[in-house]
C-alpha cells in the first residue's frame, strides 16, 4: 500500500466516524427532547416509587394488618429500636 492509498484510508475512516458521532449526537439530542434528561427521568422514577409505597401503605390498611405506626410488622422502620424511638409495646 502506498503513501497516497494509506492516506486517503485514513481519510476515509474520519468521514465514516464523523459522520457516526453526527448521527449519535442528532439521537441523542431526539431522545433528549422527546424523553427528557437524566434529571427528570430521575424524578418520574421517585414519583412512581413514591405511588408504589403509598398504594401498598393503603393496601395495608384496608387489611387492618399494622402496628401503631401505621406499618406493618415485617417492614418497620424503626427496627432496630434507638432512644429517641422506642419500640412499640403491642
Amino acid at each position: 500500500m502506498t503513501d497516497e492509498e494509506m492516506t486517503n484510508l485514513c481519510i476515509t475512516l474520519i468521514h465514516q466516524a464523523t459522520y457516526m458521532l453526527r448521527k449519535l449526537l442528532d439521537t441523542m439530542q431526539n431522545r433528549f427532547v422527546t424523553e427528557g434528561g437524566i434529571k427528570e427521568r430521575m424524578y418520574q422514577s421517585r414519583v412512581a416509587y413514591r405511588n408504589g409505597q403509598n398504594a401498598l401503605k393503603g393496601q395495608n390498611n384496608r387489611s387492618g394488618q399494622n402496628n401503631q405506626n401505621g406499618q406493618s410488622g415485617q417492614n418497620n422502620q424503626n427496627y432496630p429500636p434507638s432512644p429517641t424511638n422506642p419500640p412499640s409495646s403491642e
